[in-house]
């Protein structure tokens, strides 16, 4: 079964940071942020790329996954900014998603973006959207209790809002199961 990862780099080490990918048998990290800068310069584009390339790793920044400023900037909470990219993303997922999936093609990727907790980042809905369209496991790298698995069900209320918002932004139904 293809497993999709996706991990946050707040509060890690670049060195922590690639050890992580490097045990999860990553082959390819997909920067899924709008813009690649961080104010931690060691997580901006170049830096993060270098430090990336250094551990055996390859990087793709997918700037067509990424959350607009305007959606970030005019959401009144996380769940508003989440609900508004996932209708954002509607129209463009089949285009967006293309790098990705060609990143696929070579081994296991990891969608990174800042969050630590998956929860409060976009990249939980493009995770569920091509675990969506390819049968897919999720795995938060970092939050090793959330595994999402299509056809699975749980109990966690927050867990539900976000499998809501994704299929209904989808049209598909995903499931999160601790």
């Amino acid at each position: 079964m293809l497993t999709i990862f996706t991990i946050g780099y707040q509060g890690k080490r670049p060195g922590d940071l690639v050890q992580a990918l490097q045990n999860h048998g990553i082959k390819t990290v997909i920067d899924v942020r709008d813009n690649p800068w961080s104010r931690n310069p060691r997580y901006c584009r170049c830096n993060l790329q270098t430090t990336l390339q250094e551990g055996g790793l390859g990087y793709l920044h997918a700037r067509e996954l990424g959350n607009p400023r305007e959606l970030r900037a005019s959401a009144t909470s996380v769940r508003g900014c989440l609900e508004s990219y996932a209708r954002y993303m509607e129209p463009r997922w089949d285009t967006a998603l293309l790098g990705a999936e060609k990143a696929m093609e070579a081994g296991p990727i990891a969608l990174l973006c800042m969050e630590a907790d998956p929860d409060e980042c976009h990249r939980t809905i493009v995770a569920m959207e091509i675990s969506r369209r390819h049968g897919a496991d999720v795995f938060h790298i970092g939050s090793e209790q959330m595994k999402l698995n299509l056809g699975k069900r749980v109990e966690d209320r927050h867990h539900d809002e976000l499998r809501q918002m994704a299929s209904h932004a989808t049209q598909g139904q995903v499931h999160i199961a601790a």
